[in-house]
């Protein structure tokens, strides 16, 4: 899905690199959907201090596709 301002074709299962705080992280989409005027994904973040998968939403022109 092609959001605004995102130069890139992010889907499901794609690799992509997300802000969270001050630092960035990477996570696999787990779903991308378009409520009203801005389009989102949902992304499961790699976060090793944590023992469960983080799971949260962010407007696509905040995402990139990972390296």
């Amino acid at each position: 899905m092609k959001g605004v301002g995102m130069a890139e074709d992010i889907r499901v299962g794609d690799r992509v690199v997300a802000p969270l705080g001050v630092d960035e992280v990477e996570g696999v989409v787990l779903r991308v959907s378009s409520p009203g005027v801005r389009p989102m994904l949902t992304v499961q973040l790699d976060l090793a201090e944590l023992d469960e998968p983080f799971v949260t939403s962010f407007p696509t022109e905040v995402v990139r596709l990972a390296a």
